[in-house]
């Protein structure tokens, strides 16, 4: 089943505001179907999970966060059976080789470096809207929250 016609719920874990702003109106621009949600950094996103507040298809993930950062946050969200399956893609400033293996050993699904201009960040973003809610075909339960 294509994710063509259910909404989409998208949880952003970033903690800059500006780059926030930026990545929730390029998703909301793009595509009616798509909810999205933000936490500022991994223990709001965690807290939200755990109490039911959002559900999402997708997680875009921050590593560079003030609290829990982003491979805390995937740690936790990876040993939790409930989110164990969900989408993560890592979306972050670091290019760092070491960063990339961390992510990819705790099973992240994608890994994003986030560019510097603006107008190279839409466009990023709105390629990973694409590919999550054009190409992949998610799984149902995804879908149903």
């Amino acid at each position: 089943m294509r994710n063509t016609s259910r909404p989409i719920k998208i949880l952003l874990i970033e903690d800059d505001d500006g780059d926030a702003l930026i990545i929730q109106r390029q998703l909301a621009k793009s595509d009616s179907r798509v909810e999205v949600f933000r936490a500022h950094d991994g223990g709001d996103a965690i807290a939200l999970l755990e109490a039911g507040a959002v559900k999402p298809a997708i997680i875009l993930l921050d590593l560079n966060m003030p609290g829990v950062d982003g491979h805390e946050t995937l740690r936790r969200l990876r040993s939790t059976p409930k989110f164990a399956n969900t989408p993560v893609v890592i979306l972050t400033t670091s290019g760092a080789p070491t960063d990339i293996e961390r992510a990819y050993a705790r099973h992240a699904n994608a890994y994003v470096q986030k560019p510097s201009s603006l107008s190279a960040l839409n466009d990023v973003v709105d390629s990973l809207r694409r590919f999550w809610t054009e190409t992949v075909v998610l799984p149902a339960h995804a879908l149903s929250y």
